[in-house]
C-alpha cells in the first residue's frame, strides 16, 4: 500500500507524490551532493597539515634566519595539498586533467625553493663581510 502526499509544484498546482518517488528523488539529490572520498581526504588532510605544523615547530627553533620558518611552511604546505588532491573527489580540472590545486601546490614549492636560494645567497653575503 501506498501512501501520497501532496507538492506544490511551481505553478501553484497540485500533484500527488508517492512516499516511494518522495524518497527516490532525495536519494538521488544526496548521491549527487556528497563528494566521492570527502571524509577520507578531510581526514588526510587534517593529519597532513598536523605534519606540516610540526615541521614547521622543528625548523623555528633551529634555524634564525629570517623568513626560513615561513618558506618551510610555504615548501610544506605546497606538498600536503599536491598529495591530498589525490584523494579528493571531484577536483576542479585544468588542463590535461590537472587539478587547479596542485597546480597551485608547484607554484607554491617552486617559490619556497627560489625563497630558499635567495635566503642562502644572502647568507653567503653576509659571511663574506
Amino acid at each position: 500500500m501506498t501512501t501520497y502526499f501532496l507538492s506544490i509544484a511551481q505553478k501553484n498546482s497540485c500533484t500527488a507524490v508517492s512516499s516511494d518517488q518522495r524518497a527516490r528523488s532525495r536519494a538521488k539529490y544526496a548521491s549527487s551532493t556528497r563528494r566521492a572520498g570527502s571524509v577520507d581526504a578531510s581526514a588526510k588532510e587534517i593529519a597532513a597539515y598536523l605534519l606540516v605544523f610540526l615541521l614547521v615547530w622543528q625548523t623555528k627553533g633551529k634555524f634564525k634566519t629570517p623568513g626560513f620558518a615561513f618558506l618551510t611552511y610555504l615548501a610544506g604546505y605546497g606538498a600536503a595539498r599536491f598529495a591530498v588532491e589525490f584523494f579528493r573527489g571531484n577536483p576542479a580540472i585544468l588542463a590535461w586533467g590537472i587539478p587547479a590545486a596542485q597546480v597551485f601546490a608547484v607554484v607554491l614549492v617552486l617559490a619556497a625553493i627560489a625563497g630558499f636560494c635567495i635566503l642562502g645567497e644572502a647568507r653567503a653575503r653576509r659571511r663574506q663581510f
